[in-house]
């Protein structure tokens, strides 16, 4: 059993701002140190810093920045006083310049209107009639990869789920066969993430439409993935019947104006759609084949438990409350390599953050990541145990000590889709085949706009 760590800085830390004490400054060996760790150890940062404690000052050019690995920190920043922590930071200003202010980069009344009329599709309920569409899509990659195992020949793991899961959020969320686009827009996204994280290094920051390298091969994938989207919402006018996501939006009307939802709004919701409803659900199905393959016992386990809930057959969502272990390893898996490893927000006031002054204007990074390597909330912590996620455990946990979907009001709403996706995905795939680690191989996570594995991933496969 795990022990419960239940922390709390209420009642002991200072509340006004006045009595509170700076944050302490992290050590660092050299005026860059800092500046250094970010950019060439982000990861490893993350852990030095919490190390540290719970709240650390970094020194970074340009801005007043502390660092926090604590749920009650979390707490604060995602629930209890998350109007004034807001999204105006740089990162979420260069999505915004790719993505427009769909419901991931908009905030405010925009952001409540778009939740509000999104929700509903997002329920689980409705998410479970998709359940045959990802399984069918999953059997399809399966046969593709059988292939590989008769010819010895390694699959390229992360590029196969990049596909799917952009296949699967364009025939289920917005309505539309997109398979014969997966590769168009796959590379577009690509393009358009790598800008994104160039530009977040640069120490100043031009307008994208300044004639710079990066700036015309982001501006050039935007384009490509908005033609894609203006054809998806075009169509969704179009076909009557629909009860997709896309086509409830291009139905809605504003309740005090009557107006329809602009094309530019359209478009900004689909492209944050195929944006973050395909990429950190490949990425945290990459991560779940790379550590099974690394840990066979566990795979066998939970090969014990499908054929034990399926016995052979196509699973549903009615199976996902039997599916438990696979659920843990999911979940296992994201704590270990969370796609979203990290958070950044500006504080609108001057506050007190786990009985430190934080001042109005700082930015506070939270480290999901490091969160999920607290020996006092993971014993462990660098260990793969999907165990961790038996119910009694999680109990014990802190709710905000595990954060893959964020929390509070901008709790990400496609979570039940990403759950409900990524076990069906494991179930179909794992009866069907095995995966194993080439030797020799060494997988880096590459901490960008999400954590992937550097350069990707190919794993061995064979029959099951």
């Amino acid at each position: 059993m795990e022990p419960s760590a239940t922390t709390s800085h209420e009642g002991r830390e200072p509340t006004s701002f006045e009595a509170a004490r700076e944050p302490r400054r992290l050590a660092a060996a050299h005026p860059l140190d800092h500046v250094l760790g970010v950019r060439r150890d982000l990861l490893g940062f993350m852990l030095r810093c919490a190390d540290e404690g719970p709240i650390v000052r970094l020194d970074l050019p340009g801005i007043d920045a502390v660092m926090t690995s604590h749920p009650e920190a979390f707490r604060r920043i995602l629930v209890d006083d998350v109007r004034h922590y807001d999204k105006q930071t740089r990162g979420f200003a260069e999505l915004r310049n790719v993505l427009g202010d769909g419901l991931l980069t908009s905030e405010g009344e925009l952001w409540k209107r778009q939740r509000r009329l999104m929700q509903p599709s997002f329920h689980r309920d409705t998410l479970a009639r998709f359940d045959g569409a990802i399984v069918r899509a999953t059997e399809r990659m399966a046969e593709r990869w059988m292939r590989h195992a008769r010819t010895g020949t390694s699959v390229d793991v992360l590029h196969e789920l990049m596909a799917i899961t952009l296949e699967l959020v364009g025939g289920t969320l917005l309505g539309a066969d997109v398979t014969g686009e997966t590769e168009l827009v796959g590379v577009a996204m690509d393009a358009i993430l790598a800008g994104v994280q160039t530009r977040l290094g640069w120490p100043y920051r031009p307008s994208i439409d300044a004639p710079l390298p990066t700036n015309v091969r982001m501006r050039a994938a935007r384009g490509r993935v908005r033609e894609v989207a203006m054809r998806l919402i075009e169509g969704a006018r179009t076909a009557a019947g629909r009860d997709d996501l896309l086509a409830v939006l291009v139905r809605a009307r504003d309740p005090d104006t009557g107006e329809a939802m602009s094309d530019e709004q359209l478009r900004d919701e689909a492209l944050t759609l195929l944006a973050a409803g395909h990429e950190t659900t490949a990425n945290a199905l990459t991560w779940t084949l790379y550590l099974l393959a690394e840990h066979p016992d566990e795979d066998a386990r939970l090969a014990d438990e499908l054929s034990r809930v399926l016995g052979g057959r196509a699973p549903t969502a009615a199976d996902m409350p039997a599916l438990v272990y696979t659920q843990q390893v999911f979940k296992e898996s994201m704590r270990l390599y969370p796609p979203a490893f990290t958070l950044a927000r500006l504080a609108q006031r001057d506050d007190v953050l786990l009985g430190r002054r934080i001042h109005k204007g700082s930015h506070v990074f939270g480290s999901i990541y490091a969160m999920h390597r607290r020996p006092e909330y993971y014993p462990d912590p660098h260990a793969f145990r999907p165990a961790r996620f038996a119910p009694e455990l999680e109990r014990a946990r802190p709710r905000l000590a595990y954060l893959p979907f964020g929390a509070g009001p901008h709790l990400c709403i496609g979570q039940p889709f990403a759950m409900l996706e990524g076990v069906l995905v494991l179930a179909t795939l794992l009866q069907r085949v095995r995966v194993a680690t080439i030797p020799g191989t060494q997988v880096v996570p590459d901490p960008k706009v999400t954590l992937r594995p550097k350069g990707g991933l190919r794993l061995l496969v064979s029959r099951r």
